[in-house]
Parts: structure tokens; C-alpha cells; sequence
């Protein structure tokens, strides 16, 4: 089989085609759909559209081995169903695949430079590794601002608090960082005085990268 005239897009839902099991209509469809103009032509001074073929009951009897009567009803099939229209003429007929575009959407097509081979992951394909990672990244997320909630002694506006934690982007290491910071700052004179009047609210610690304060210990507190 020689691979010059390109394809088409077959989905799997005409398995549900009210026509998929009578042979000699999906075959024809499936005739047409393979040999119609996938590009506006000009024939005999008219222009035979994407999507449309000039042929005859005889022509396709021969392409496909079948009698002109079983073409005939098969057409006759698809018309009832509006998958194809069919103008005639003295001279010819044009058949044409209601729908096509929705059949055949554009897709990229390669430049006459690339080989198949070499062909680069498809757009849905992109998206769709994009989609996995940006799930995994959130879950991760997830679970280290739990870990922060829970340590965090103040435990007031956490919807904030989330969007706060989630541009700064932590990762493992900084939320070590924090953690060990909040153990530090509980014990200190500033968020132990007043019953902890003066926590800082948990978005607030965040976005001014409280981590990185030093801590003050009462004087009981201090290393001796």
C-alpha cells in the first residue's frame, strides 16, 4: 500500500452509527469520506468543494464491487439520515458529506521537510503531561500547607493563608525551614505574651517571610 494521499479521521463512536452494522452503508460512507476532496477543486468550470465528489452509481459499483441496487439503497440510506446530499445533473452527480468539517477538523499537517518519525508529541499529548504534573504540584502543595496549618498556632483565615502559601511555591526544603522557624517563634516572648495576642496571622507570616525573623526569649527562656 503506498502512503501518498494522507488519512482521515475515524472516531470510534460510529460503532454507535445507527448504520455501523448494515455493511454496504458504512462501507460506502467510509468510500466517500476516503475519497472526496479534502481541498476545494475546480472541475469542468465548477468548483467541487472539501468534503464533496462527482461520481456516479456506476462509477461506485466499480470502486467498490457492489451492485449498482445495493448503491443505490445504501445512498439512499445515508440521505434518509442526512449524512449525504446529493445534487444531479444530465451529466453528473455531486455527492456531498454533510458535516465534513465536523468529521475531519483541521490537524496539523507535516512539513514536506519532516518525516513522520520525527514528529513532535501532539498538542493534546502536551496538555495532557501538563495537566498530570499541574495536578501533582497541587496535591504536593496541598499537603505541605497542611503540615504548616497544623503547626501554625493562629489559626485564622486560611483561605488566604493558602493562596499566600501557593505563590510562594515551597517546596521540601523551605518547609522545613518554616516549620523549625514556628517552633522557635512559639516559644518566643513576643507570641507567648498576652496569650498570643501578637501572632501574626498566618497570611500576614507568610508574605513578609516571617521564617527569617530572629526570635527573642523571654529571659527564663534563655540558654544558660
Amino acid at each position: 500500500m503506498v502512503l501518498e494521499d494522507g488519512y482521515i479521521k475515524l472516531h470510534r463512536s460510529i460503532t454507535k452509527w445507527e448504520w455501523y452494522t448494515d455493511a454496504n452503508t458504512a462501507r460506502l460512507f467510509i468510500h466517500l469520506l476516503l475519497t472526496v476532496n479534502h481541498f476545494p477543486q475546480k472541475w469542468q468550470g465548477i468548483v467541487i468543494e472539501r468534503g464533496q465528489r462527482v461520481t456516479s452509481y456506476k462509477e461506485l459499483s466499480n470502486e467498490l464491487r457492489l451492485s449498482e441496487r445495493s448503491v443505490r439503497t445504501a445512498i439512499n440510506h445515508l440521505k434518509s439520515t442526512h449524512e449525504l446530499t446529493l445534487s444531479t445533473t444530465s451529466k453528473y452527480g455531486l455527492y456531498t458529506i454533510n458535516n465534513y468539517e465536523k468529521y475531519q477538523e483541521a490537524t496539523l499537517k507535516l512539513t514536506p521537510e519532516r518525516h513522520p518519525s520525527d514528529t513532535q508529541a501532539t498538542p493534546d499529548r502536551q496538555q495532557s503531561k501538563k495537566d498530570k504534573k499541574d495536578k501533582k504540584d497541587k496535591k504536593e502543595s496541598t499537603a505541605h500547607f497542611d503540615a504548616f496549618w497544623s503547626a501554625y498556632p493562629r489559626k485564622v483565615g486560611k483561605g488566604v493563608a493558602f493562596k499566600s502559601f501557593e505563590k510562594i511555591k515551597v517546596d521540601e526544603a523551605l518547609l522545613n525551614q518554616m516549620l523549625k522557624a514556628i517552633s522557635e517563634q512559639v516559644k518566643s516572648e513576643q507570641w507567648r505574651k498576652e496569650s498570643g495576642r501578637y501572632i501574626p496571622n498566618p497570611s500576614t507570616w507568610l508574605n513578609q517571610e516571617r521564617w527569617n525573623d530572629e526570635v527573642y526569649f523571654a529571659y527564663d527562656d534563655c540558654p544558660i
